[in-house]
């Protein structure tokens, strides 16, 4: 049976999913904006696309530090520009996810700008879930601390491996030693909801090396963790060294590889008091619910911020301008718009 799930070369974080959507007509987005609210558990994603240094492995919409620093002056104009409107003001929101790039590459004061303007422009509820994505070189615990007081009770850390050798292929900054260090002082912060990412079948990754990346995660007593078997995207630096390790050996060595590597994560991590939440992610019961990605999964509506951010509101598909400039120009009107309205089929795929 297990080896009947690794028949075709289909990674857990490249599967599609059963819920399909299809454009049925285009409607203003400012009428979209115009109807109040009828859903509960809303969500917001800010998009902050500037990172320090490209990852080898990485393929996503990006810019290089510093951030732009007009940037949050164009989200905070955004939220000014809806927060009026009958959907915004009857719109209660679970959940904010501050996605990137690394968001963290805001400087400190713009991010808690942005965080004061949220509590201030939206019906946040008491108990609001607010992540935000870092890398570890990109927050001190000092920041860490000052973003809890403004409301962030959630941290996804790009952790990737704890191995040095690791860490130096995709293109992370610092070694093992001192991504565990600043883990620690993360965990010391008194933030109990703490999660990372942990890649696994990276080129050349041994089963040492991947059990003293679990070793790890056990002792950190995080609250969960996403795992992706690497996948190499066609625009990232890594793509043609992954492709030359490929040609070397036997895809169905790889394929083998895989799930051993896949199964020995999960059975070790469950013996930890891990359960997945999903097919790329295991949390501890009661300490990371991810409201985030719950309030996607069940069609929620999510408020898109930020160049590039995409969501849906009142069933019209919005997608913000990509390019830094002309999502400035959008945020002085950003209800003039058209966008697709959209309609669910459910079908396997």
């Amino acid at each position: 049976m297990e080896k009947e799930r690794y028949s075709e070369r289909i990674k857990s974080h490249s599967m599609g999913r059963e819920k399909k959507r299809f454009a049925e007509g285009m409607e203003d987005l400012s009428k979209l904006y115009g109807k109040e609210c009828d859903r509960e558990g809303n969500a917001i994603y800010i998009h902050i696309p500037f990172c320090s240094k490209i990852c080898t492995f990485c393929s996503m919409r990006r810019e290089l530090s510093p951030c732009n620093p007009q940037y949050a002056d164009m989200i905070i104009r955004h939220i000014d520009n809806i927060s009026e409107t009958p959907f915004v003001k009857t719109c209660d929101i679970d959940t904010v996810y501050f996605g990137g790039g690394t968001p963290t590459s805001m400087d400190e004061k713009d991010l808690i700008r942005i965080l004061e303007k949220l509590k201030s422009a939206f019906l946040l509820a008491p108990d609001c879930e607010i992540t935000m994505e870092t890398t570890l070189s990109e927050l001190s615990p000092g920041k860490l601390r000052n973003l809890m007081e403004s409301g962030l009770n959630r941290l996804s850390t790009g952790i990737q491996t704890f191995s040095t050798r690791g860490r130096k292929l995709l293109g992370r900054i610092g070694d093992g030693d001192s991504a565990l260090q600043r883990m620690k002082e993360y965990v010391n912060t008194g933030l109990s909801d703490i999660s990372m990412d942990l890649i696994y079948n990276y080129p050349g990754e041994t089963m040492e090396e991947l059990r003293n990346d679990i070793n790890i995660m056990k002792n950190l007593d995080i609250a969960g963790f996403s795992l992706y078997s690497l996948i190499s995207m066609e625009n990232s630096i890594l793509s043609n060294l992954q492709m030359k390790d490929t040609d070397s050996s036997d895809d169905t060595d790889d394929m083998e590889k895989d799930r051993l590597f896949f199964n020995t994560i999960a059975g070790e991590m469950r013996k930890d008091g891990f359960e997945f939440l999903e097919i790329t992610r295991m949390v501890k019961t009661g300490r990371d619910s991810y409201r985030y990605i719950k309030a996607r999964n069940q069609g929620k509506y999510t408020i898109p911020l930020g160049a590039g951010a995409g969501g849906e509101i009142m069933g019209g598909a919005v997608m913000n301008p990509i390019d830094i400039d002309r999502y400035e120009e959008f945020t002085h009107n950003p209800m003039k718009k058209m966008v697709p309205v959209m309609k669910d089929e459910y079908n396997k795929i």
